[in-house]
């Protein structure tokens, strides 16, 4: 019974991709154009993938299809103009970047005159954007109090003219944090700090390389110093050869992290055993991914805030965007007392997200353009292009500094972590919705403050 042969230019099938569970199952469908998750019915879950691929579904699937509007009589709902401002948010300049209503703009070596020019460049092409994030650069120096001082003074001013709010993000190499850098850090309430730690060393015996851990030692003391700064500090790491996620997540509780970033390079450690083929290394990291997102959801379903681990919560973020009404603007703090979907009027910003929502779906009708130059744009036809910080059909990502190009061996591994994704944004939707914002709010009130975890031997670890 193919859908083309039976209800010809009636109905169309959406762009799917199944989720396949370890016994060869498909208990969850991801619905590229809505940016949606759903749950598929127990009897179903052995031939819809398949059926799906196939485009031959029987009586029974076709039914639950047509229920949950998968397959659909709506068109595409085309490019117009907010799929020309989504483009335009990716090309007016190597610098900016336009995400969830926030423009993020880089500034390598700034001083405050070059940090002026970059406000006014983003006011003029940040489409009204009333939020600017300036990512700094001193090449992961520290600068000094004065230097720092001074631009963030000048920014801030000058932002405030341009009734415009700003916040800040230093780059900052781990082993150049000292107790005053730290001190002077702290100083600072509206800068977040990325600390650059560097390779996380493989823990089985035998299997770092010379001189990782001692660079690790450094890294780590550099994370240490500036745990106090809790929500305003992001570590990140490179997770290489036969070093293992779970090792990097134990160590993350261990020391207090709340925003964990890591970047998974395939190349072979040098020392890995021959015998240790890439995809069993595929495999372990799948398996680590997945009980992340499984821990993640328990903790927060537990009143306990996780780490926000940004690899996979970036692609979370991105489908929380694709909803009519995104969490924010459904809690505000006036409504946290009662029933936080009483009389919820959409505020402008949950307009501009319905608006995305439209572009999310008209996407699938502008990825028919890459289609001709698949070979140099292999983004366009993968199932995760929509979410992928990688593809070249999703918003880049300004946090995250990787921007290495699509190669078999990486995006099997990026495709690896989209599937965590979804499984995670699938996850959160059977938690209290107001835990879900901690996370990714990061409220200031913490039932547990994971800074505390283990927090006297880990100082004992530093000497100062």
């Amino acid at each position: 019974m193919n859908i083309s042969r039976m209800l010809p230019g009636a109905m169309r099938l959406r762009a799917l991709h199944s989720l396949i569970d370890g016994d060869g199952s498909c208990s969850l469908i991801y619905d590229l154009e809505r940016g949606a998750v759903l749950d598929v019915p127990e009897e179903l879950q052995f031939h819809v993938a398949s059926a799906i691929e196939t485009g031959d579904p029987d009586e029974d699937l076709m039914g639950w299809l047509i229920s949950e509007d998968l397959l659909t009589s709506e068109r595409s709902a085309g490019g117009g103009e907010a799929d020309g401002e989504f483009a335009a948010s990716t090309s007016w300049n190597p610098s900016l970047s336009l995400r969830d209503g926030e423009l993020h703009a880089r500034i390598d070596q700034p001083t405050a005159e070059s940090v002026v020019e970059m406000l006014d460049l983003a006011v003029r092409q940040g489409l009204g954007s009333g939020r600017i994030a300036l990512h700094l650069s001193w090449g992961g120096a520290f600068p000094g109090a004065e230097p720092l001082t001074r631009v963030v003074a000048e920014a801030t001013r000058r932002a405030a003219f341009m009734h415009q709010e700003v916040r800040f993000e230093l780059a900052l190499d781990a082993w150049v944090v000292t107790p005053a850098v730290a001190g002077a850090l702290a100083g600072y309430p509206t800068l977040h700090v990325r600390l650059h730690c560097g390779t996380f060393p493989a823990l089985a015996p035998g299997a770092a390389l010379p001189g990782e851990d001692r660079l690790w030692s450094m890294a780590e003391r550099g994370a240490l110093l500036l745990s106090g700064l809790a929500d305003r500090l992001t570590v990140q790491c490179v997770l290489a050869g036969s070093a293992r996620l779970h090792d990097l997540w134990s160590w993350a509780l261990e020391a207090g992290v709340r925003r964990l970033d890591a970047t998974r390079v395939e190349t072979p450690h040098p020392v890995a055993p021959a015998a240790l083929p890439a995809l069993s290394e595929q495999r372990q990291y799948r398996g680590d991914l997945l009980a992340l997102a499984q821990e993640t959801c328990g903790e927060l379903a537990g009143g306990r805030l996780p780490i926000d681990f940004l690899p996979l919560t970036r692609m979370v973020r991105r489908l929380m965007r694709s909803e009519p009404l995104a969490l924010p603007d459904l809690y505000e703090e006036e409504a946290a007392a009662g029933d936080p979907y009483a009389d919820v009027e959409p505020s402008p910003e949950a307009l501009d997200r319905r608006q995305m929502s439209d572009m999310w779906r008209g996407l699938e009708e502008a990825a028919d353009i890459f289609d001709e130059a698949a070979d140099s744009l292999p983004c366009a036809s993968c199932w995760a292009r929509f979410l992928c910080d990688h593809s070249l059909l999703a918003a880049p990502s300004a946090e995250g500094p990787d921007r290495r190009e699509p190669a078999p061996e990486r995006c099997a591994g990026w495709r690896i972590e989209a599937e965590a994704a979804l499984r995670l944004y699938h996850g959160l939707g059977h938690v209290d919705a107001l835990e879900v914002r901690r996370l990714f709010k990061q409220a200031p009130a913490l039932a547990v403050d994971p800074a505390a975890r283990r927090a006297s031997a880990w100082q004992q670890k530093v000497a100062f």
